[in-house]
Protein backbone atom coordinates (compact mmCIF):
# COMPACT_ATOMS: atom_id res chain seq x y z
CA UNK A 1 0.00 0.00 0.00
CA UNK A 2 2.92 2.58 0.64
CA UNK A 3 4.99 1.57 -1.80
CA UNK A 4 2.37 2.30 -4.63
CA UNK A 5 1.74 5.70 -2.93
CA UNK A 6 5.53 6.40 -3.05
CA UNK A 7 5.78 5.02 -6.73
CA UNK A 8 2.82 7.13 -7.70
CA UNK A 9 4.48 10.41 -5.92
CA UNK A 10 7.96 9.63 -7.37
CA UNK A 11 6.78 9.07 -11.02
CA UNK A 12 4.28 12.28 -10.84
CA UNK A 13 7.45 14.22 -9.37
CA UNK A 14 9.50 12.65 -12.21
CA UNK A 15 7.03 13.44 -15.35
CA UNK A 16 6.66 17.41 -13.68
CA UNK A 17 10.77 17.10 -13.42
CA UNK A 18 11.20 16.36 -16.93
CA UNK A 19 8.96 18.63 -18.44
CA UNK A 20 6.18 16.17 -19.27
CA UNK A 21 3.54 17.33 -17.58
CA UNK A 22 2.35 20.77 -15.55
CA UNK A 23 1.62 20.22 -11.73
CA UNK A 24 -1.83 20.82 -11.66
CA UNK A 25 -1.84 18.19 -14.62
CA UNK A 26 -0.42 15.57 -12.32
CA UNK A 27 -2.33 17.15 -9.23
CA UNK A 28 -6.12 16.74 -11.37
CA UNK A 29 -4.78 13.13 -11.86
CA UNK A 30 -4.36 12.28 -8.57
CA UNK A 31 -7.97 13.81 -7.52
CA UNK A 32 -10.04 12.03 -10.43
CA UNK A 33 -8.30 8.56 -9.80
CA UNK A 34 -8.77 8.91 -5.91
CA UNK A 35 -12.20 9.69 -6.51
CA UNK A 36 -13.15 6.57 -9.08
CA UNK A 37 -11.16 4.34 -6.59
CA UNK A 38 -13.44 5.13 -3.92
CA UNK A 39 -17.05 4.63 -6.19
CA UNK A 40 -15.27 1.62 -7.41
CA UNK A 41 -14.77 0.43 -4.11
CA UNK A 42 -18.06 1.32 -3.13
CA UNK A 43 -19.95 -0.20 -5.94
CA UNK A 44 -18.40 -3.40 -6.30
CA UNK A 45 -18.29 -4.28 -2.77
CA UNK A 46 -22.47 -3.60 -3.09
CA UNK A 47 -23.13 -6.31 -5.85
CA UNK A 48 -24.27 -9.39 -5.27
CA UNK A 49 -22.65 -11.18 -8.72
CA UNK A 50 -19.25 -9.83 -7.13
CA UNK A 51 -19.93 -11.78 -4.04
CA UNK A 52 -21.09 -14.84 -6.28
CA UNK A 53 -18.18 -15.05 -8.56
CA UNK A 54 -15.39 -14.93 -5.41
CA UNK A 55 -17.38 -17.80 -3.86
CA UNK A 56 -16.93 -19.64 -7.10
CA UNK A 57 -13.32 -19.10 -7.97
CA UNK A 58 -13.01 -19.63 -4.04
CA UNK A 59 -14.75 -23.03 -4.48
CA UNK A 60 -12.25 -23.76 -7.83
CA UNK A 61 -9.39 -22.72 -6.35
CA UNK A 62 -10.19 -25.47 -3.43
CA UNK A 63 -10.59 -27.92 -6.13
CA UNK A 64 -7.09 -27.11 -8.13
CA UNK A 65 -5.31 -26.06 -4.82
CA UNK A 66 -6.14 -28.25 -1.72
CA UNK A 67 -5.47 -27.29 1.83
CA UNK A 68 -2.80 -29.37 3.45
CA UNK A 69 -3.89 -30.70 6.71
CA UNK A 70 -1.04 -30.37 8.73
CA UNK A 71 -2.32 -32.89 11.41
CA UNK A 72 -2.01 -36.09 8.93
CA UNK A 73 2.10 -34.96 8.33
CA UNK A 74 2.79 -35.99 11.58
Amino acid sequence: RYIGIMLALVVGISRIWVGVHYPADVIVGAIISIFSTFIASFIVSRLNIIRKLLWLYEKGEQQILPTRDKSREL
